[in-house]
């Protein structure tokens, strides 16, 4: 029998150059991306999650906060569709509530989300919360979940955090391909113009190869912060024909 459509995805994380230690992580399908420098591509069956977090700078242990969600993400439940991204954010909450009831030295921590539910090779349905990036490319670059940050720059949701609420509302939208999807850290979107970002998921087909030149754009910039990107290639509706028949 002919082999079911995938979807191709890569992810890397850097830990930057000024940092001391990466906070932030990705997850491809079950795969942790982390560490000071990581990466992994891979062709996925749906359904299966994508995931960039952000873990929250200024605070205790956001690295630990942004491993115990990404393991949440990592060891969901598929498939995640609209009915069931409650019950994904409020295990992550009641995950990071009970972390910091259990070690109070770590209270305060959080990190941000920006997530993808692959519920086909066509079709994903884009999560998110705090500030990091979910950006659609087709011909244009476009935001397609509010970020949320201040004017000021504060990020006004957070997973974790001072929140003692173990529900949150996330920012949820479905999209369609063909298109190419980026989830991102802002250490990647507070440095790199999306000019720049647009020219490397139009000049590199390969995910893996859009990853590495987004990572390097924000390493050249001075690597400010922590920099994961999450890219993934959707595909036409009509690549889902049955291929057994």
């Amino acid at each position: 029998m002919p082999a079911q459509p995938t979807t191709a995805v890569a992810a890397a994380t850097d830990v930057g150059h000024v940092r001391r230690r990466n906070e932030d992580h990705a997850v491809v399908g079950t795969t942790l991306v982390t560490g000071d420098h990581d990466e992994a591509t891979d062709e996925l069956a749906s359904p299966a999650m994508l995931a960039v977090l952000d873990g929250m700078g200024g605070h205790p242990a956001g690295d630990v906060a942004s491993r115990l969600v990404a393991e949440v993400v990592a060891g969901a439940d598929l498939p995640v569709d609209r009915d069931a991204v409650a019950d994904l954010v409020a295990t992550m909450q009641r995950r990071l509530l009970a972390h910091m009831r259990d070690h109070p030295e770590t209270t305060g921590m959080g990190t941000t989300l920006a997530a993808a539910s692959l519920l086909d090779p066509a079709t994903a349905l884009v999560i998110g919360i705090g500030d990091s990036a979910a950006l659609w490319w087709t011909d244009d670059l476009v935001d397609v979940v509010p970020r949320d940050r201040s004017e000021g720059g504060w990020i006004t949701q957070v997973l974790g955090g001072a929140s003692e609420a173990d529900h949150l509302d996330a920012h949820v939208l479905e999209l369609t391909g063909p298109g190419r999807l980026l989830l991102a850290s802002d250490g990647l979107t507070d440095v790199v113009e999306p000019t720049v970002v647009a020219a490397a998921l139009r000049d590199h087909p390969e995910p893996a190869k859009a990853v590495r030149a987004l990572v390097e754009a924000a390493l050249q910039r001075g690597g400010p912060d922590n920099v994961t990107v999450v890219v993934a290639d959707l595909q036409a509706p009509e690549a889902q024909v049955d291929v057994g028949r």
